[in-house]
C-alpha cells in the first residue's frame, strides 16, 4: 500500500497553523470542569471525540489535559474510533481478567491481543505487550501502535518514504519501521530539531490531537468509516428477492429437501433468484457440480420446478472443499494467481450456466488469504466482464465487516460492487462456535448487522447491497454446540416446553432448558418479529432487497414476516 509523503513540518507549527484559522468561540462547548486547562489547539480534537464517545473525562469531571496517557487509554481510545465497543464488551465478559489492566479497559486490551496487535509468541507483531497498562505510553509505542491497529504492518512500509531523524538510534530497533509509517499517514510528527523524541511520554490532549488524526484516517473513502449516511436512503418499494438452495444433509436432509420443493411451490413470488449452492473446487482450481454426484435428479428437479415458477437460478462459484467441509484459501489462491487457470474456471461457468439455463453467477469466496484482496478484485472484473457480454447477472457474496482493517481485508466492498451488480452481505452467524467472539448469542445480531450496513453503504450503492437473512440456529450448552434449522429449534424449544425470552441488548429471542447432559442449555431463534425486524433494515438503508439463507431451514414466521413488510408480492 502507498503511504502519503508527510509534511515536514513540526508537530507545533501544525497546531499552531491550525488554530489560527479558528473563531475564538470554537472551544466554548467543552463540557469539563477544567476546560480552561485544555490547550486551544487541543479542544476541537477533545470536543469532536468526546462528541463522538470515542474519548471520555473522569468521573470527578475533569479531563485532565495535563496527565500523561496510558497504554490502556491509548488502545481503548482507537478501537473506540474503529468501533468495535461490541467485541471489546463481548471479551471483557467471557474471558478472564487480566493483570494490571483497569476494569474498564480488559475487553479492549483483549481485543488487541486476539488481534495480534502485539507481540506473543505466536506472531511476530513488532509492538511489545506492556507488563503494566496503567503506566504512562511513549511517544514511539503510542505512533507504532496506532499504525499496525490501522492495518498499516512493518511490512507494508514503503522503504523509498523513510522520513529520517536525527535520533533514529534511540527508537527501539523493532519499532522504527512503524514510527516511520505513523509520521508518514501523518499520524505523528516529530518534536523540532528534526527530532522524534520516542522516549517521551504523550499528554491526554496531544494524545486527543494523534487519535483525531486517526478518525480522519480511518474515514477516507477506502477506510473504516461506520458513520451513518448524509442523506436518509430512499424506501425499498420493490426488493430484489434472493434465495439459496443447498441440499439437506444428515438425518433432516429429506424434511428440509421437502421443504426446499414447497417453499418454491408456495412461496416463489418472494424469490426472483434462487443461488444453487450445488458446486464445490478441487485443490487444482477445477469446479464441479457436487449435487450431480449423488446419482439423483434432485438438483434438475429443482432448477426446473424454479424455472417453472419465473425465478432466475444462479451459479454459486466458491472455493468450497466439500470434502473436508470448509473454505480453503489455498483453492482460491491458485485460481487467483493462475491467468491460465482463471480462463478454465471463466470457460466453464459460461457453459454450466448455458447448459442449465442459468441466468449468471454469486461469487462466494471466503477465508481467503488477506493479501489477495485486489486479486478477488481483479478476478471478479473478468468475471463480470464475461457475464455481460451475455446479459447476465454477477453478485458477490461478501462477510458483513464495520471496517475495512480486521474484518475480512480481502473483501474490497467499493471495487467489487464496481464489478458486480448485487454485493449480498452474509449478516448472519454473528455468534457461532467456530467464530468470534465464541460466547452464546444470537445469530443475527441487529446492532450489530446495522453498524455493518452503516459501514457498507458508505463504499458501496445501497441500492446493490442485499441483505442476508439466516434460517438457521445455534445450540449452545456444555457439551455440544449445534447448527440446526430454524424449524427444527422451535419444534425442540416446543418439546421442552422452554420459556422463551427477549434479549433487549440483541433484539432477538431466545430459551433456556436442561439439556440431555443435564447441563443449561440455550438456544437463540427468530421469531415473527425478529425476522420482520431484519426486512424492516432493507427498507430503512433503502437496499437492494434480501436473500434467505438457506432454504428450506426457515420457519412459517418468516414468510408472514415478508408478507407484513412487503405485502402484494
Amino acid at each position: 500500500m502507498k503511504l502519503l509523503r508527510a509534511k515536514w513540518l513540526s508537530f507545533g507549527l501544525i497546531v499552531l497553523l491550525f488554530v489560527a484559522m479558528l473563531p475564538l468561540t470554537a472551544f466554548a462547548q467543552t463540557r469539563f470542569v477544567d476546560a480552561d486547562e485544555i490547550p486551544s489547539w487541543a479542544s476541537p480534537s477533545v470536543q469532536d471525540l468526546v462528541d463522538s464517545k470515542m474519548l471520555s473525562g473522569y468521573a470527578d469531571g475533569r479531563f485532565a489535559p495535563s496527565d500523561l496517557v496510558t497504554y490502556e487509554q491509548v488502545i481503548t481510545g482507537i478501537f473506540n474510533v474503529l468501533w468495535v465497543q461490541d467485541q471489546a464488551a463481548g471479551l471483557s465478559q467471557s474471558m478472564a481478567a487480566l493483570p494490571n489492566v483497569s476494569p474498564w479497559a480488559q475487553g479492549y486490551v483483549q481485543l488487541a491481543k486476539q488481534r495480534d496487535i502485539m507481540k506473543s509468541p505466536n506472531n511476530n507483531s513488532p509492538i511489545p505487550a506492556p507488563n503494566d497498562y496503567t503506566q504512562p505510553a511513549n511517544r514511539a509505542w503510542v505512533a507504532a501502535f496506532l499504525a499496525m491497529t490501522l492495518g498499516y504492518d512493518q511490512w507494508q512500509w514503503d522503504l523509498n518514504n523513510r522520513i529520517p531523524f536525527t535520533d533514529l538510534e534511540s527508537i527501539p530497533v523493532d519499532l522504527r519501521m512503524m514510527v516511520n509509517t505513523a509520521v508518514d499517514l501523518g499520524l505523528a510528527s516529530g518534536m523540532g530539531d528534526n527530532k522524534f523524541e520516542p522516549n517521551v511520554p504523550i499528554t491526554r490532549a496531544q494524545y486527543a490531537v494523534i487519535l483525531e488524526n486517526a478518525k480522519k484516517l480511518a474515514e477516507t473513502s477506502t477506510s473504516l468509516r461506520s458513520a451513518y449516511p448524509a442523506a436518509p436512503p430512499k424506501e425499498t418499494l420493490n426488493p430484489v428477492r434472493m434465495a439459496f438452495f443447498q441440499r439437506g444433509q444428515g438425518q433432516d436432509a429429506s424434511e428440509i429437501n421437502g421443504r426446499v420443493i414447497e417453499a418454491l411451490k408456495n412461496q416463489h413470488t418472494y424469490v426472483q433468484y434462487l443461488n444453487m449452492m450445488s458446486y464445490g473446487m478441487k485443490s487444482d482450481g477445477d469446479v464441479f457440480n457436487g449435487d450431480k454426484t449423488f446419482g439423483d435428479s434432485f438438483f434438475d428437479d429443482v432448477e426446473k420446478l424454479a424455472h417453472e415458477k419465473g425465478m432466475k437460478t444462479l451459479v454459486v462459484l466458491n472455493n468450497y472443499d466439500i470434502w473436508r467441509n470448509c473454505f480453503d484459501a489455498q483453492y482460491a489462491h491458485s485460481v487467483l494467481t493462475s491467468s491460465e487457470k482463471q480462463e478454465k474456471v471463466i470457460q466453464w461457468l459460461v457453459e454450466e450456466i448455458e447448459q442449465n439455463g442459468d441466468s449468471g453467477v454469486n461469487i462466494d469466496f471466503e477465508d481467503l488469504y488477506p493479501a489477495d484482496r485486489d486479486l478477488l478484485t481483479q478476478f471478479v472484473a473478468k468475471v463480470n466482464g464475461e457475464m455481460k457480454k451475455n446479459g447476465w447477472t454477477t453478485v458477490v457474496s461478501v462477510m458483513c465487516k464495520t471496517n475495512d482493517t480486521y474484518d475480512y481485508r480481502y473483501y474490497d466492498y467499493e471495487n467489487l460492487a464496481k464489478n458486480a451488480d448485487y454485493i449480498f452481505v452474509m449478516s448472519y452467524d454473528i455468534y457461532n462456535p467456530r467464530g468470534t467472539p465464541q460466547q452464546p448469542g444470537p445469530n443475527y445480531n441487529i446492532p450489530f448487522v446495522e453498524k455493518t450496513l452503516k459501514f457498507a453503504v458508505l463504499s458501496v450503492p445501497p441500492q446493490k447491497l442485499l441483505l442476508g437473512v439466516g434460517s438457521h440456529s445455534w445450540i449452545w450448552n456444555d457439551s455440544e454446540r449445534t447448527q440446526m434449522p430454524a424449524w427444527k429449534a422451535e419444534q425442540m424449544v416446543a418439546a421442552q416446553q422452554a420459556a422463551g425470552y427477549k434479549d433487549p441488548a440483541y433484539n432477538a429471542s431466545y430459551a433456556t432448558y436442561k439439556s440431555a447432559s443435564g447441563g443449561t442449555a440455550k438456544v437463540y431463534y427468530q421469531d415473527q418479529q425478529t425476522y420482520q425486524t431484519e426486512f424492516e433494515l432493507v427498507k430503512k438503508y433503502g437496499l437492494g432487497g434480501y436473500g434467505l439463507f438457506p432454504l428450506g431451514w426457515e420457519t412459517g414466521s418468516l414468510w408472514t414476516a415478508l408478507r407484513n413488510v412487503y405485502p402484494g408480492q
